[in-house]
């Protein structure tokens, strides 16, 4: 097809480039090349209407499927907001046990603390005990050792003293 073409409406004849044929076409202009030789002619009046009907036809059920789709979109975005607030009112509630938790953690961590210091304390205090203790088994060691010679003493004295009260007793029958 050549670059420009000849569209006549009645007595008017125009040359055009060829990408406008179409246009000229929709205004009832005839299209012939630049030989005369007829490209196309205008759309008559039944064929337009024919071709009005189902454009109109086609974009009634395009309007329907648009519609449908619309609906079915409202429809999800009314499942989706029930699910997104659903997640949120979860997310809510795991924030809200987040937050417990972390309090009773930090009441958990004072107590081991506390319970630490406590423990450190009493085995500070049984350290002592035990020091304590270990001296008066020393003394009481000490004080045994001390005893069992005082027993063997007043055995041995109890021994003299027998021995020389017997003596006494033997020398008063003498």
């Amino acid at each position: 097809m050549d670059a420009t073409v000849k569209v006549r409406l009645r007595n008017r004849v125009l040359q055009v480039p060829a990408e406008d044929k179409e246009k000229y076409l929709q205004q009832g202009y005839t299209v012939y090349d630049m030989d005369g030789n007829l490209i196309a002619e205008p759309p008559t009046d039944a064929n337009r209407l024919k071709g009005a009907n189902a454009e109109i036809a086609s974009l009634t059920e395009k309007l329907k499927e648009a519609a449908a789709y619309a609906e079915t979109r409202d429809k999800e975005n009314e499942a989706l907001k029930a699910e997104l607030s659903a997640a949120k009112t979860a997310m809510d509630a795991k924030d809200a046990e987040i937050a417990s938790l972390t309090e009773k953690l930090k009441e958990a961590a004072a107590y081991a603390e506390t319970r630490d210091k406590e423990n450190e304390a009493l085995k500070a205090e049984l350290s002592a005990a035990k020091t304590a203790m270990d001296a008066k088994d020393a003394e009481i060691a000490s004080l045994t050792e001390k005893l069992k010679e005082a027993g063997k003493a007043e055995a041995a004295a109890k021994a003299k003293a027998s021995k020389a009260s017997g003596k006494d007793t033997g020398n008063a029958g003498k």
